[in-house]
Parts: C-alpha cells; structure tokens; sequence
C-alpha cells in the first residue's frame, strides 16, 4: 500500500498513512495502481474475506468452494486485482482473531485490502449485514465444531464422567 500523501509505504497500524477517498482516488488513477486500499479496523463493523486463486484464468470459471462462499454471504464481492481471486466486503465482527486456511482469508481489522470496483459478474454491488454467515464461515476456516443444539448438550452432560451428579440435577433434584 502506498500513501498518497508523499508516495511512501502505508500502513495498517498507522493512521497517519492514510487519506480520505477522495484523494487517494485522484493519487491512484494518473499513479497505475490497481485499485484504492481500505484497511479494516476495529473502529468500523467491516470485514474482508479473500479468497485466492479461485478463478480459472482462461475459462473465468470459480471454484466450487469459493462460489458457496460468495453465494453464502451475498454482499459486495469483486474481482481481486489479481484477477485470479475474489474480495468480499460484509458488515459483522469476527468471533476471534482473522484467519487464514489455505487459500482463504478473513479479517475485520489489522489488514489491508486493495479495492478494484470490479464486480464479480452477478454479485451483490452493496455491503450487507452478514454476521450469521460470518460465524459459520469462521467456523470453517477455524477448524470449529458447530455449535450444538440443547438436547445435544445435554445428552453429552448426562453420558459424561461425573453425568450421574448432573442428571439429578437437570431433572430438578437438588437434593445432592
């Protein structure tokens, strides 16, 4: 990322490297740069998942586990300047730190993404709310269980060790 204040080197922990739209626009365009950073904080409800090296670059095709992710979120999705991999802007807060498994990043703070404005075909033009999908999708890359139901949790409780202490007192008794 490079600061269209003096043309040095930006950065995600520094604000004092970054500008207003407006004038990173006019830098960008007479400069050759691929597109407008945005860096994620932990002052905005932003969050940036990229997805490399997911477009066949002779037959524009996506990969399938890509396209289930662009189908899941449906918000603002584009081409990355790559033109090999996909960025998707949604509104949300991850449930930990950003990660990274395999060719698939998630972060909503301490990063920088290059933003191209060029659409993926077909895909959402507006950044949606999507923090449901963003949970699951942390799940995924977290290597998380998925949350279980309460009958579930239960049925483990009383199966467990010390179960034969809980299951008097799930059904009431207090007595012990």
């Amino acid at each position: 990322p490079v600061s269209p204040h003096n043309g040095t080197h930006a950065k995600t922990n520094d604000a004092a490297t970054w500008s207003r739209f407006e004038d990173a626009e006019s830098y960008y365009r007479p400069n050759g740069y691929a597109g407008i950073g945005f860096v994620f904080t932990e002052h905005d409800d932003y969050v940036g998942i990229d997805l490399d090296e997911c477009i066949d670059p002779n037959s524009g095709e996506i990969q399938t586990d890509a396209s289930k992710i662009i189908r899941q979120m449906q918000s603002y999705t584009e081409i990355s300047p790559s033109g090999r991999g996909v960025h998707i802007i949604v509104k949300g807060k991850l449930p930990g730190a950003g990660r990274k498994k395999g060719k698939i990043e998630i972060y909503d703070k301490n990063r920088y993404f290059t933003i191209t404005g060029n659409l993926l075909n077909g895909s959402a033009s507006k950044i949606e709310n999507r923090n449901d999908e963003l949970q699951w999708l942390y799940r995924q890359i977290s290597d998380q269980p998925e949350p279980s139901d309460e009958n579930t949790i239960i049925e483990k409780a009383c199966k467990a060790r010390n179960g034969d202490k809980f299951k008097p007192l799930w059904d009431g008794d207090w007595s012990e």
